[in-house]
């Protein structure tokens, strides 16, 4: 392996696997790895995002929040749709593909040197770190990648932590129950911080126990400050009221009710870290209204083709399906063609099962993406659902006559990104 890393490939080749196994996980390599920097990760401003739905696009918007209000933020997200420079941004702007593999490059030297072991995401989360610090932000807005005790990004200390909607999902790593899964994503809170949730009485008790051992303050999303007007192709307007401020007809250009839940929550973190004095720059509201039009959140209930309508979303567990279904039905788009992928890690079966209750008409792509489950797996299930490859898929988005769908993994809707042309 060349010292340089001169693609992505070298890196992916020089780190391995994006996550270790799950009796692996553990703090100790990265913690290791960044005293050997200096530990610069202790330099930086940050707002930490968990949860199992709604992590990415709360992020993006209180991203946008703190752009609008005249804060250099960093924005650390994960997976990516099309390519690793999705992953850290300064201002809605991707790191250069030149910049992070440098940054990457030089990570691997001093691992090498070191002999430390660290994961792709680990290497990721570094780089993200560094640059940040180099570009001297004024806050960073850092998503978990997988859970929150035991994220690679939890290492970052944070002065506020957000707590989105949590459901069951990679339940061989965080746990089979809704406390279990709740008690791993509290792990990012941190000693006297802040903290923000939404009402989600179930798993409640348990992010307020450990609010309780670490003396933070939580905060609860109530949802009468939410009201929602209407959903329509270009933007989910709803009005937003809470103890602090009022915004009337806000309009959020990510699609679906459930958007505007993590958009207020986004903003009732901001609003109440200024009203705490973490921020002097207040509110105000044109910048709130410029910061939720302007929100980009690509391949969640994004539309890529209209007339006939082509929409895709990266849901791949039962309750981004039913939010999914919730937005199609708000958008009055009946029996739509959808076109399913999953990962073999999915729970795929619940998933079709419910995408059956709003139309008939599913095609199961072979999409050629590693650990992707194959069409014929699927239909010993669902004998009657017809299969297609990637190339047929294309072709029928293309020419399609009705309403289109594309859902069921993330990484099938970054393939449909990368060579759909109506989404250059």
């Amino acid at each position: 392996m060349p010292a340089t890393l001169r693609s992505f490939t070298d890196f992916e080749d020089a780190f391995g696997m994006e996550h270790v196994s799950a009796c692996d996980v553990s703090l100790k390599n990265i913690t290791r790895f960044l005293k050997h920097l200096k530990n610069p990760e202790k330099d930086l401003k940050t707002i930490h995002i968990a949860g199992t739905n709604g992590k990415g696009s709360t992020a993006a918007v209180l991203h946008s929040l703190l752009i609008e209000h005249g804060l250099k933020t960093g924005l650390v997200t994960s997976p990516h749709l099309i390519s690793y420079t999705e992953r850290i941004q300064i201002d809605r702007k991707k790191i250069s593909e030149k910049k992070l593999l440098a940054l990457l490059s030089e990570i691997y030297k001093t691992r090498q040197k070191n002999n430390v072991e660290l994961t792709l995401f680990e290497a990721l989360t570094t780089a993200a770190i560094l640059y940040f610090k180099e570009k001297n932000v004024d806050v960073s807005v850092i998503e978990t990648g997988l859970g929150g005790r035991l994220d690679a990004t939890n290492v970052i200390p944070s002065f506020a932590e957000i707590i989105t909607q949590v459901s069951l999902d990679h339940q061989d790593y965080l746990g089979d129950t809704l406390e279990k899964i709740a008690r791993e994503k509290a792990g990012i809170i941190k000693k006297n911080s802040c903290v923000f949730m939404h009402n989600q009485p179930e798993i409640q008790n348990v992010i307020q126990k450990m609010c309780d051992k670490k003396n933070a303050s939580l905060y609860i999303l109530k949802s009468t400050y939410v009201h929602m007007r209407n959903v329509t192709q270009k933007y989910t307007r709803f009005d937003y009221t809470s103890k602090i401020n009022t915004y009337k007809n806000l309009k959020l250009s990510l699609l679906g009710a459930h958007q505007a839940c993590n958009a207020a929550l986004a903003l009732y973190a901001f609003e109440t870290l200024v009203h705490k004095k973490y921020f002097s720059n207040k509110p105000k509201t044109k910048s709130v209204r410029r910061a939720l039009a302007h929100t980009s959140w690509p391949g969640r209930c994004q539309i890529i083709k209209k007339d006939p309508l082509v929409l895709i979303d990266g849901a791949h567990n039962p309750a981004g399906i039913k939010t999914l279904i919730k937005t199609l039905r708000d958008l009055d788009i009946q029996e739509p063609t959808i076109f399913f992928s999953s990962k073999k890690n999915k729970e795929y079966k619940k998933n079709i099962t419910l995408l059956l209750t709003i139309t008939r008409d599913i095609l199961l792509v072979d999409t050629g993406i590693h650990n992707q489950l194959k069409s014929n797996d699927i239909q010993k299930e669902f004998p009657r659902l017809l299969s297609c490859t990637m190339n047929e898929c294309l072709a029928q988005i293309t020419h399609n006559k009705k309403p289109v769908i594309v859902t069921g993994s993330l990484y099938f809707v970054g393939e449909i990104l990368k060579k759909f042309p109506a989404s250059e």
